[in-house]
């Protein structure tokens, strides 16, 4: 029964493994003789794939590089442990990685182990299984940063991990300058429900600021940083450091204008003016408004209501973030005139991966040469798809 209804939605692939769980059907499929491989929760719900794993694990770097001195990290969500996986060649004491679904653990170790980094073998990891909301509330130990992985809120119970009550719980589990980072996958979400994430996220974290992981028209992803204290976040030292892991090779892009990346991909301090999302209720555990709210945006977006928040509009919504913040108040002050231009180039890095006229995409092109030195400029054909 099981394999009948997993390959109605892999029709040209094959199914690779199946696990039963109380949570669902985990399987882990693959499209075509060479195709990525999936991680997949019942029948829709995509927990990850080998299709990009140097972007995954920037989801782990971004938020690490950024902390001056990270000793303890804690990642909300395993998946497919790749983005885990990226935390490993940091110099850390201690990496936990929690996941609700025990055998998304084993699927991960079994078919994705090669892509982790050794996330499944290094001593200093600890893999739980288990809520990680109720860890984070009863565990007493605390972190220099806290990783939340791209959840999709219209799951059931899903929501529950952008509300009120857990991120205060992750905020008390902060260590003095630690960081909390929430990845949000635009191309399943509608302004509506990121409003309401946003909302919820400021409420919390007033010190909050916005970056991109990616330069991707139809399916970007952004972070939201939040702080218990005022940070100012040291770009040059966090460039550097994603310098020294290319030079490593384990970053997984090539060198080549890797020192750039946290000045492209920085947005803007965070508020909901900003955002233009300054009223509205929050997401509570006992006023779950996401809960309701997603499941219902999600059909919609399928009959072309609602779209999610990417290519123009996500395009609009960092520059209304950048013109809020023009001084990029989180961020420490450049101390040279090429850095000051860094921060004004990724807005137009964008800006080019969304543009379709080919002469509108050469003028933006050439604006953003004009702002990045040479040895600073990333390799496009890599960063823009």
């Amino acid at each position: 029964r099981y394999d009948k209804a997993l390959r109605r939605y892999v029709p040209d692939g094959a199914l690779l493994a199946r696990y039963p769980s109380s949570m669902g059907m985990v399987a882990v499929t693959r499209r075509g003789a060479r195709g990525p491989k999936r991680l997949r929760l019942d029948r829709g719900y995509t927990l990850g794939s080998s299709a990009a794993p140097e972007w995954e694990r920037l989801q782990a770097h971004l938020p690490l590089v950024l902390h001056p001195a990270p000793r303890r990290v804690f990642f909300a969500g395993l998946g497919t442990g790749i983005t885990a996986g990226g935390a490993t060649v940091h110099d850390l004491e201690a990496i936990t990685a929690v996941e609700l679904v025990p055998e998304v653990i084993t699927a991960a170790r079994e078919h994705f182990a090669d892509l982790a980094q050794g996330l499944f073998e290094d001593a200093r990891v600890r893999l739980v299984a288990e809520d990680a909301r109720q860890v984070l509330r009863v565990e007493s130990t605390t972190y220099d940063v806290i990783i939340s992985d791209l959840f999709l809120p219209w799951k059931r119970g899903v929501a529950s991990l952008f509300a009120v009550e857990h991120l205060e719980a992750a905020r008390a589990r902060l260590a003095p300058g630690g960081l909390y980072a929430q990845w949000l996958p635009l191309y399943q979400l509608s302004r509506e429900e990121v409003d309401v994430i946003v909302r919820t996220f400021v409420h919390v974290f007033p010190h909050a600021s916005a970056w991109r992981g990616d330069f991707f028209a139809e399916r970007p992803i952004l972070c939201l940083i939040g702080t218990r204290e005022e940070v100012r976040f040291d770009l040059r030292a966090a460039g550097a450091r994603m310098e020294a892991l290319a030079e490593r090779e384990v970053l997984g892009f090539r060198k080549a204008g890797v020192k750039s990346l946290p000045w492209l991909l920085h947005i803007g301090a965070l508020t909901t003016a900003a955002t233009e999302a300054p009223q509205g209720p929050l997401e509570t555990e006992d006023h779950p408004v996401l809960e309701f709210l997603a499941p219902r945006l999600q059909r919609a977006r399928s009959a072309g209501l609602h779209p999610p928040l990417v290519d123009a509009r996500f395009a609009l919504w960092c520059e209304r973030v950048a013109k809020a913040d023009p001084k990029h108040r989180v961020v420490s002050e450049s101390r040279n005139f090429d850095e000051a231009r860094l921060l004004q180039a990724g807005p137009l890095l964008y800006r080019y991966s969304v543009q379709r006229e080919r002469a509108a995409r050469y003028e933006t092109l050439e604006r953003f040469r004009a702002l990045v030195p040479v040895e600073a400029t990333p390799d496009l054909r890599a960063w823009v798809r």
